[in-house]
């Protein structure tokens, strides 16, 4: 078990240091971004981003995430490859045929969304950088398929890099505002899409299998669905708030919202980078349905972790990092930040549909759930604007968590610890309010380290919780073989 554990954790902990970065250079772009962009135009920026996800839902047909599906259901190295050449082939042809439709409509989705045709370029230009950003995916996903995390983080890296500095150019010293953002964007998946894609098609072969493509389509098609319902629940609230509220609380709750993300961001996105194709493997070990089980429970006590962390410092994050204008973002950060980690824990449960190829079943229960989203929106958003959002995103991620759970339970009955997974949420929302309520009492300083010394608590608690007295003691083994280690180098020094 803890080898698997350490496997898991080695490679995430890869992945999770490259979103780190990313994040870390977002966030020093945080004042350069609210200082030469006025929240308002935030709040546009936020808006095109959305009306791509909603085109792009259509156009990807879930062939990204039947690579991984059906690249391990074969065990040679050329049936594996004919599985990743044939799929960069189908995503390339349905993108070719889809994107100058849509970019022919582009001053009717101007008009639609933003009653001017003003922006009608800048669609077809994060269509476009859509497109390519779409097609390096499958590229991305093969390096982690033969378990390349660094060579995963050199390329990241080196995009980051080119992104950072056009964004740079193009905001600071062009003062092009958010068509800047858009230009190193587009500018960016273009050089990397290409140059990755050429250089896998002449590492795998350049073999078309018209036979795979469609079996992959058929796998990803129900997905479309369950996309459109996802897409509902995380984005249709800042179309509810433009309409009842106005574009400057859309920027400020998209900055809010944008932190709470950083539970998918900086554990959710790097677990899932190792977890979302190495789950294909584990299920069919002798033993893997326990260490599935456990697996979950070592990933939500990371979760709350995160959450725990992220909530504490909520309020001293959004001063550090934006300007006075967006400061009420740090309102909703505990709120959005808990609701991500209810559908870091439902993306967990719908690997289930995808090991069973139950994507129709799960598609259909997202649909459902998006549907009681609209709901809460219609009735919370005019009331309670940014603070009605927040909370209606929390509620619909935790049913969505769990109705998955509800219905996974009944393809294959796996023990998920539900008891010890409780028992560390419980102890996540008494830290976090012992913090905040002792924090209220001191002052800045002893409030920051108040925090700090509740924070470091709580990973002692979960390891109490997370393993068995077996493991615990192997691990004390470990631990006391490391220090003694270290005791004889120093005495032999």
């Amino acid at each position: 078990m803890l080898k698997e554990i350490k496997h898991l954790l080695t490679h995430s902990a890869i992945y999770g240091t490259m979103n780190i970065l990313a994040k870390g250079v977002g966030f020093i772009m945080i004042p350069i971004y609210t200082h030469y962009i006025p929240p308002a135009d935030y709040g546009v920026y936020e808006l095109l981003d959305l009306v791509v996800m909603v085109v792009g839902i259509f156009l990807g047909a879930g062939i990204v995430n039947a690579v991984a599906r059906f690249y391990f259901l074969y065990d040679t190295e050329k049936e594996r490859n004919n599985v990743v050449s044939s799929a960069i082939y189908c995503l390339c042809g349905i993108l070719a045929l889809c994107i100058p439709i849509v970019c022919f409509f582009a001053p009717e989705l101007s008009i639609l969304i933003f009653d001017t045709s003003q922006y009608s370029f800048l669609l077809r230009l994060v269509f476009i950088s859509f497109a390519f950003n779409s097609i390096l995916e499958i590229p991305l996903s093969y390096i982690r398929f033969v378990e390349k995390p660094i060579l995963f983080a050199s390329v990241s890296l080196a995009r980051l890099s080119i992104q950072l500095g056009l964004n740079i150019y193009f905001v600071v010293y062009q003062h092009l505002g958010i068509i800047g953002i858009v230009y190193s964007g587009f500018i960016a998946s273009m050089l990397f899409s290409l140059f990755l894609v050429f250089s896998l098609l002449a590492r795998v072969g350049w073999t078309c299998k018209l036979h795979l493509a469609w079996e992959m389509i058929k796998f990803g098609s129900p997905l479309i669905l369950s996309n459109i319902g996802m897409f509902i629940i995380h984005f249709a609230d800042r179309f509810y708030l433009k309409k009842y509220t106005s574009l400057t609380d859309v920027g400020i709750y998209s900055l809010g919202y944008k932190m709470g993300f950083l539970i998918t961001y900086l554990i959710g996105q790097p677990f899932g980078m190792v977890w979302n194709y190495w789950r294909y493997t584990l299920i069919e070990q002798e033993d893997g349905e326990r260490m599935y089980g456990k697996i979950f429970l070592l990933f939500s006590s990371l979760l709350f972790f995160g959450w725990l962390g992220l909530s504490l410092f909520s309020r001293e994050l959004i001063t550090v990092m934006a300007d006075p204008k967006y400061y009420e973002a740090y309102k909703v950060v505990p709120v959005v930040a808990l609701a991500y980690v209810f559908r870091g824990i439902a993306e967990f449960f719908k690997g289930m549909f995808f090991i069973e190829k139950a994507t129709a079943m799960m598609s259909g229960l997202t649909a459902g759930v998006a549907l009681c989203a609209l709901l809460l929106y219609t009735f919370l958003i005019p009331k309670w604007g940014i603070s009605g959002a927040a909370y209606s995103t929390l509620l619909i991620f935790f049913l969505l968590s769990t109705i998955y759970y509800i219905i996974i339970e009944h393809i294959r009955n796996i023990d998920y610890n539900m008891k010890s997974v409780l028992n560390c949420f419980v102890g996540a929302q008494i830290f976090f309010f012992v913090g905040l309520k002792i924090g209220y009492l001191t002052n800045t300083f002893m409030s920051f380290f108040v925090k700090i010394i509740i924070l470091l608590f709580y990973p002692l608690f979960s390891y109490w919780i997370v393993l068995s007295n077996e493991e615990r003691k192997r691990v004390q083994g470990i631990i006391h073989i490391i220090l003694n280690k270290g005791f004889v180098n120093r005495v032999n020094r």
